[in-house]
């Protein structure tokens, strides 16, 4: 779905692995298979993380873990 303020586009991405979800609205922290353009503009809100790298961090985070997202 969209992330209202952040997004009005629609989508579903069937298959994303390792989500993280940092807000209610439906932000989340997850691998991505479909770019590898990490560190530049890509997302619609979300935090774009490739596959490894976003297992690794589901494994090492608790519910409830601080998430700080910086432009």
């Amino acid at each position: 779905g969209s992330l209202p303020g952040i997004s009005a586009k629609y989508y579903d991405l069937p298959g994303v692995l390792w989500n993280l979800y940092f807000t209610k609205q439906g932000g989340v922290i997850h691998g991505t298979y479909w770019h590898d353009k990490f560190g530049q503009p890509w997302s619609n809100g979300c935090v774009n993380v490739d596959t490894d790298h976003a297992e690794k961090l589901y494994q090492w985070a608790d519910l409830g873990t601080p998430v700080i997202v910086r432009d």
